[in-house]
């Protein structure tokens, strides 16, 4: 499973995992511009790791994208210019 993370111009960003080990991206200096982009991702029909994606915007000026997993498995950040990409093992598969 890929979940892709689109932004208008580079920003720092740190990827941290919650108490139930669902990932967490938090991006600094930023918001999310189209009402539409605030929408939930409900993936959890599909045959990955992934179950939910919730966007949302924190008063500190950062927008928070909280990757609900079904499982825990490993996953990899990474980043080609405007664009972040957490891909995530399929679980079963380590």
């Amino acid at each position: 499973a890929r979940v892709f993370i689109r932004l208008t111009e580079e920003r720092k960003y740190a990827v941290t995992e919650d108490q139930a080990r669902n990932v967490v991206v938090t991006v600094e200096n930023t918001r999310i511009g189209l009402p539409n982009n605030m929408r939930f991702l409900d993936t959890s029909f599909f045959d990955t790791a992934v179950n939910m994606v919730y966007p949302t915007e924190s008063p500190d000026k950062s927008v928070k994208v909280l990757v609900q997993l079904k499982t825990p498995v490993p996953y990899r950040v990474s980043q080609a210019g405007r664009e972040l990409t957490l891909e995530f093992e399929k679980p079963g598969k380590q």
